[in-house]
């Protein structure tokens, strides 16, 4: 029986996560744009430089060179060399990444809240204290 629920927990969170990046997906951002989107957001009007930005989107290196690549070419972001440091590349986000994160994060969080639409108030908190004891019962486990 508790097999069957953790697969079935697990069942749910990856069909909530396909949701999710379809909703990234209209705005044609993956997971690791999104995430660094929102980081250059975050940090705005401070450039970034592209090492800085996997720690604050929690993603790899070789992933935001990458993702940078694409978002550039999408026009969401800039890249310029640091005047003080020839070898130090900045990142900025653009007007148009300014409007596409801002448009992304309020259709992803309408894709959540629609996607919690059928559960009630005291289910989801239950649903909270389930998940920490998730979280703590594999944290015990490793």
């Amino acid at each position: 029986m508790n097999c069957q629920f953790v697969l079935e927990w697990m069942q749910i969170g990856a069909m909530a996560q396909d949701v999710l990046r379809d909703s990234l997906a209209r705005f044609g951002l993956t997971e690791a744009k999104f995430s660094i989107l929102v980081a250059l957001f975050t940090l705005d009007p401070d450039p970034v430089m592209e090492a800085d930005l996997a720690n604050h989107a929690g993603v790899t290196r070789p992933s935001v060179t990458n993702a940078l690549h694409e978002l550039q070419e999408q026009g969401l972001v800039g890249r310029t060399r640091n005047t003080v440091d020839r070898r130090v590349i900045n990142v900025h986000i653009t007007k148009k990444g300014h409007a596409t994160i801002d448009a992304a994060i309020q259709h992803y969080l309408e894709t959540a809240e629609h996607l919690a639409r059928f559960v009630d108030r005291d289910v989801q908190a239950a649903a909270t204290t389930l998940c920490d004891r998730l979280i703590l019962s594999a944290k015990i486990a490793r």
